[in-house]
C-alpha cells in the first residue's frame, strides 16, 4: 500500500495515482560466474590458483583446507612468510580495488584445496 504525505492512501479508485514522464532503461551486461578447484602445493614460487584475467570483475578463494593457504600477485618467490594467509575454513574477496592479475598459491607443508570463484564480464 502506497501513502502520500499526508498518510492518505493512494492508488485506489477514490484516489488513483497518476503517473506521467518518461523512464530510461539500462541493460545489465551479461557476467559469468565460474568456479574450480584446485591443489595447492608447497611447491618454489607456489601453484597458479586463478589465472590473470582482465573481464574480471571479482573473485573469491576459498579456504577448503585444514592448513593456512597463503596467497600473492607475485609471480615469482612467493614463500609462507610474504603471501597473504587465507586460515583453514575462510575465503578471501578480491573485489575493490580490483586486481585482474595472477594470484598464486603456496602451503608450508603438504597440499590443500582451494574453491576459486570468477565473476566476469
Amino acid at each position: 500500500t502506497l501513502y502520500d504525505t499526508t498518510d492518505t492512501e493512494i492508488g485506489t479508485a477514490a484516489n488513483k495515482l497518476q503517473v506521467s514522464g518518461t523512464t530510461t532503461a539500462t541493460p545489465v551486461a551479461s557476467t559469468t560466474l565460474t568456479a574450480s578447484q584446485v591443489s595447492v602445493a608447497a611447491t618454489a614460487n607456489g601453484t597458479a590458483i586463478l589465472a590473470a584475467n582482465t573481464a574480471r570483475l571479482g573473485a573469491t578463494v576459498m579456504n577448503n583446507s585444514a592448513v593456512t593457504v597463503f596467497i600473492s600477485a607475485q609471480a615469482t618467490g612467493l614463500t609462507t612468510s610474504n603471501g597473504l594467509g587465507i586460515p583453514a575454513g575462510a575465503s578471501y574477496n578480491i573485489d575493490e580495488p580490483l586486481y585482474t592479475g595472477l594470484i598464486q598459491g603456496i602451503v608450508a607443508t603438504g597440499t590443500a584445496t582451494v574453491t576459486v570463484v570468477e565473476l566476469t564480464a
